[in-house]
């Protein structure tokens, strides 16, 4: 996160200054034309992101299993607190 002049940001973006005011406008923000207009911005990276454990379940049921494989009664599990056992998503 850092404070940049919104200037400096169309260039290091190389798009034109007005483009940045009309997204900044369409957000309800008024950026001064002639003026020095200050902005927060941030690098999003886009990620895969994916659980390389957890807990054990049945199946499609995902019904917690015991140490010795058998279903714990009333513990369920999803998501990512479920463990992959190296299925792959469709």
């Amino acid at each position: 996160l850092r404070r940049v002049e919104l200037d400096a940001l169309a260039r290091e973006m190389q798009v034109p200054r007005s483009r940045l005011v009309q997204v900044l406008q369409g957000e309800g923000l008024t950026p001064g034309e002639n003026q020095e207009t200050f902005v927060w911005v941030a690098r999003v990276t886009p990620a895969l992101l994916c659980c390389e454990g957890g807990l054990a379940v049945a199946g499609e049921s995902g019904a917690v299993l015991a140490q010795d494989d058998r279903p714990i009664p009333g513990l369920f599990a999803a998501g990512e607190a479920a463990a992959s056992s190296g299925s792959s998503w469709s």
